[in-house]
């Protein structure tokens, strides 16, 4: 990424600072991050002609009783809606890596308890001198029943269901057949044959190479992107479920090249999590919020090595979109409204814009020391945040470009 003369200049105080400062200690663990903006944040309030800035430690960041914290009664104006497609597919996309975080295991764990079931129904049948039809049938209908689990378990989420009713059914078939016939010979052959994909089933790598979370190879990559997948300039995620810390890649590879990018990093560390979160901390809303999530993006190229410039990439507040979701669209109507008491508007007619395919606000405001231009935009119960940095949004040339190929446009 170019560095603009402001940040070069910015590095070269630092680089001074710190060899004037000696060694700098490390951050050992997780600590929780301040929220809404303390650790010397301040904000621009009022106009952006005649405005002050007010030290974040002197603002009370809550809602107070009697403006904000407001009962919701019928008697309530409904909340004005804005970005309604928006809100769908930020509500998609927050989900999917929500489920990621937090139930894929268990799902996980039910899918192989179904394969192990199923597998010692077949060897429990192959045992038996002979095979009536009877139990061929009954072993057909005990297999449907395991994919039933196996698709509770997993949809919509993967598709395995799917696979596992056709390849089955097919095993299923061909021993009620033999059973018919009589043939007990063939029949036990192919209770084997069933047996042993049944066995690849019960393990844990399967689901690793084809059930991943790390890297998410699931329905979340469609979610993420705004278009059809492209083998020219692909598209890498990488998002980070902030109350759980769960992060990975994703991304989209053709068929012959499942995984050509070696990454060699955590998808967003935990300092870089704190560093977009710091960067975002006015427009951070904790009153009614159920859920953060971080999603950076980056654009590859397919002819080079390596295709996104760096095995190594870094997550920065450009081009990450900071999503927070609240209980209801209400509480996220509230949570816009404080924020944007936070910070100020684009004072030369551009207060509203489009990033993807929705209007979001122009807004800026200063934190450590630096005053940071930003974008922010409600769809129902979401407020997402992006595009903060030292240059000014008029200055930007050919900015959300890659941002009109994520979900943030309309596929």
């Amino acid at each position: 990424m170019r560095l603009d003369r402001r940040d070069a200049l910015r590095l070269g105080a630092t680089a001074l600072a710190t060899l004037g400062a000696g060694c700098v200690s490390r951050e050992g663990g997780r600590r929780p991050e301040p929220d809404d903006g303390r650790s010397g944040v301040t904000t621009v309030t009022g106009t952006a002609a005649g405005g002050t800035e007010t030290p974040r430690a002197d603002r009370d960041t809550t809602e107070t009783p009697g403006t904000d914290d407001t009962t919701e009664t019928a008697a309530q104006p409904p909340v004005p809606a804005v970005n309604p497609e928006l809100a769908e597919r930020t509500t998609r996309v927050v989900e999917e890596i929500e489920w990621l975080a937090t139930e894929y295991p268990a799902a996980i764990d039910a899918t192989q308890a179904a394969m192990q079931r199923a597998r010692a129904s077949v060897v429990g049948l192959r045992a038996e001198p002979e095979i009536s039809l009877g139990e061929a049938e009954l072993l057909r209908r005990q297999l449907g029943r395991r994919v039933d689990e196996v698709e509770r378990a997993l949809r919509p989420h993967f598709g395995l269901h799917n696979v596992l009713r056709r390849r089955l059914s097919g095993f299923a078939g061909t021993v009620v057949r033999f059973a018919r016939r009589g043939d007990d010979d063939r029949t036990k052959e192919e209770l084997d044959r069933l047996a042993t994909y049944l066995q690849a089933l019960t393990g844990d790598r399967f689901y690793q190479e084809s059930l991943p979370r790390q890297p998410i190879n699931n329905i979340a990559v469609r979610q993420l992107r705004g278009g059809e997948f492209d083998e020219v300039a692909p598209l890498l995620f990488q998002v980070r479920h902030v109350p759980t810390g769960y992060d990975a890649y994703a991304y989209e590879t053709r068929p012959e090249a499942p995984t050509p990018y070696e990454l060699t990093r955590p998808a967003v560390s935990d300092g870089e999590q704190r560093q977009v979160l710091r960067a975002f901390a006015p427009l951070r809303v904790r009153r009614g919020r159920i859920r953060e999530t971080l999603v950076a993006f980056t654009e590859g190229d397919a002819g080079r090595s390596p295709v996104f410039g760096t095995r190594d990439p870094a997550v920065g507040t450009n081009r990450t979109v900071y999503v927070q979701t609240y209980e209801t669209e209400r509480a996220a109507w509230r949570a816009e409204r404080l924020a944007a008491g936070r910070v100020a508007a684009d004072e030369f007619g551009q207060r509203q814009t489009t990033v993807g395919d929705s209007a979001w606000s122009r807004v800026y405001y200063t934190t450590g020391g630096d005053v940071q231009y930003a974008y922010l935009a409600r769809g129902g119960t979401h407020l997402l945040v992006t595009g903060a940095t030292r240059t000014a949004w008029e200055e930007r040339v050919g900015w959300g470009a890659t941002h009109r190929r994520t979900w943030l446009a309309a596929n």
